[in-house]
């Protein structure tokens, strides 16, 4: 999401989005999930909290 959204709506906590993209490639959302899993792969948590302190300092 773009941060202007943030500034019109406010603060939203963490949240994940799961986006599909069609043949034309056009987007789409599957889903939103006001509380995302955490996962057990040690890769992908560490770049998931790491994401989410730099934009916690944008």
């Amino acid at each position: 999401m773009r941060r202007d959204t943030f500034k019109k709506i406010g603060f939203l906590g963490e949240f994940s989005i799961d986006i599909g993209e069609d043949e034309s490639g056009s987007l789409f959302i599957y889903e939103v999930n006001s509380k995302p899993m955490q996962f057990d792969e040690e890769e992908i948590e560490t770049n998931r909290l790491l994401h989410l302190k730099i934009f916690s300092l944008n």
